[in-house]
Formats: C-alpha cells, sequence, structure tokens
C-alpha cells in the first residue's frame, strides 16, 4: 500500500509540472482561474492552481475536495470514467443541491455527462456557487486513459453562455497540449 501511495505521489507530481504551462497560459489569456483536478475517493482533489488577473477570484484551494456532480471538473473526469466506475458512483452519490442550479436527478445527470463525452468539454453552470461558471476538458495519459482535468472558473459576469464555446474551445487545446506531454491519445 506504501509503494502504491508512493508512485501515486510521484505520478501526480508529474502531472502538474506537465499541466502547469497550460494552467499558466489559460490563466494569462483568459484572466480567469485555472485548475487541475482528478479523483480521489469519489470526489474532484485540486492539486494545482493558477490565479487569473482579475480581481474579482475564485475562493478555491490546492488539496481541497469539492463533489464531481457540481463541477465542471468533475463531471468531465466523471463523463470519462469507464461504465461500471460511473454507475457505481452515480448510484451511491449524495447529488446535494449547492444552488438552485445544482443537478439532482440521475437521468439529468446522465444526461449532461453523455454530453460532456461527446462534446469534449464539461460545465458548471452557477452549480456550486451561484454566479460562478467552470468549464473542464479531460488530460490522458500514454494509455488513453482520462487522468486529470483542466478548467477554467470565473463570474458569470465575465464567463457568460455565449463565451462558453469560446472558453471551451482553448480549453480543450490546452488539455490535448497536457495530454500529449504525457504521451496520451487525443480524441
Amino acid at each position: 500500500r506504501l509503494f502504491e501511495l508512493g508512485s501515486h505521489a510521484v505520478s501526480q507530481v508529474d502531472l502538474v509540472a506537465v499541466a502547469q504551462p497550460y494552467l499558466q497560459e489559460l490563466a494569462e489569456a483568459t484572466g480567469e482561474t485555472a485548475h487541475l483536478g482528478v479523483i480521489r475517493d469519489q470526489m474532484v482533489l485540486y492539486i494545482a492552481k493558477v490565479e487569473g488577473w482579475h480581481s474579482l477570484r475564485m475562493p478555491s484551494q490546492v488539496g481541497h475536495r469539492m463533489s464531481m456532480h457540481c463541477t465542471g471538473l468533475g463531471k468531465i473526469l466523471l463523463a470519462h470514467q469507464d461504465e461500471a466506475e460511473r454507475e457505481k458512483y452515480l448510484q451511491s452519490a449524495d447529488l446535494k443541491a449547492m444552488t438552485p442550479n445544482t443537478i439532482t436527478k440521475l437521468d439529468v445527470l446522465r444526461a449532461e455527462l453523455a454530453n460532456a463525452r461527446k462534446n469534449g468539454f464539461g460545465v458548471d453552470n452557477e452549480e456550486l456557487e451561484l454566479g460562478l461558471r467552470c468549464v473542464a476538458a479531460p488530460i490522458r495519459d500514454y494509455t488513453g486513459n482520462v487522468v486529470a482535468a483542466l478548467s477554467v472558473s470565473g463570474p458569470t459576469t465575465r464567463l457568460t453562455a455565449g463565451k462558453t464555446s469560446e472558453l471551451a474551445g482553448q480549453i480543450v487545446k490546452a488539455a490535448t497540449a497536457a495530454s500529449e506531454r504525457l504521451g496520451g491519445e487525443t480524441r
């Protein structure tokens, strides 16, 4: 178990090192907060963060865990888990409403995850916190498996619904580049 934990820690350091320039690039280009997250214990674990240049920022913290059903990172990571793992999570998850926009019905969440897989990005549309929007894209390793995700988060006054597609394009491009550096397949 200790070997497994040590190996996992080393892989996370490598992942952060690979993703850091893309997080920086996203934060500079958008002015918003960029995150790197992974799944741990059926939650999203934030493992890196780069603040944007806007003064109004997201109060997230590296090492903090969040529910997967109401975050962009969580949705894209969950969408790319194998079907058995995803269903295991969905059957046991407490789809707690964080805001009036939080998805709390399994069929609606399943449809949202299918859209995320199809579109290549996941969106938190004021589901974690009112006034906050997040767009995330997956990072793949050399086996083609999704091992992490990049996101950009900011206030809905700047990250309007109309800007979601444009922003998603930037994030997908950065996540694809990070995947390539990990030897991952791009899909």
